[in-house]
């Protein structure tokens, strides 16, 4: 682990880097994009943020250059669930089903999700606090990917494109001021607004975490 572990400019032209290349991913023709989305065609996509981003893309395609522009991811693969990852280091009969190739995934989307299960595993092991703000990276799951190999990330990364999402897909709220901002090419007052509530977010599933991991109970040191 390095010494220093921060969300430094680096780290930030990563991101940026990595989101504008999902984004552009849900573009692609002949490509059903993530979690079953469609291609370039608007129609094709299913109704909520993917849609809209495809939306988005097609009119003003610097749009998704100011929507990549975030200090976090905007796409998942489950880093928030430690569970998913230590049964992942023993592959069995319990696994997900992989899609059969070419058929919900092209060779891109593949691809982009292989970059995302290394970058994770990269950050886990030089920067596992700022994983977890970037990535949403729970601490039990940096230190489940600390103990992977980089041939045992690799083989996971082939058969678990499936775990590839749009982050936050499910707040559609959440994705409605981001939008807005990567559309409207907002003033800095509105871009931070929309990120407050994707870090609020993040904050809210921390929280949620340490509850859920805290004895029924308990009570802090110290404390009657």
């Amino acid at each position: 682990m390095n010494a220093i572990d921060v969300l430094d400019e680096t780290v930030l032209r990563e991101v940026r880097a990595i989101n504008l290349r999902g984004l552009r991913l849900l573009l692609l023709p002949a490509n059903p994009g993530l979690s079953g989305a469609g291609g370039a065609c608007t129609a094709a996509a299913p109704a909520g943020p993917v849609r809209e981003i495809v939306r988005a893309g097609a009119s003003d395609p610097a749009a998704l250059s100011r929507l990549a522009d975030h200090p976090f991811l905007l796409f998942d693969i489950g880093l928030d669930d430690p569970l998913r990852w230590h049964a992942a280091r023993t592959p069995g009969v319990g696994d997900d089903p992989v899609p059969a190739a070419g058929l919900l995934w092209s060779r891109e989307s593949a691809l982009f999700a292989g970059m995302l299960f290394h970058y994770a595993w990269y950050l886990s092991r030089t920067a596992p606090l700022t994983a977890a703000v970037v990535a949403g990276m729970a601490p039990a799951t940096a230190e489940v990917l600390r103990g992977f190999s980089l041939q045992q990330i690799d083989e996971l990364s082939q058969r678990s494109v499936h775990w590839l999402r749009l982050r936050w897909e499910d707040s559609p709220e959440l994705w409605a001021a981001l939008l807005g901002v990567a559309r409207a090419a907002a003033a800095e007052p509105q871009l931070r607004a929309a990120r407050l509530q994707a870090l609020l977010r993040l904050a809210g599933a921390a929280i949620a975490r340490r509850a859920r991991a805290a004895p029924f109970g308990s009570q802090p040191s110290g404390s009657l």
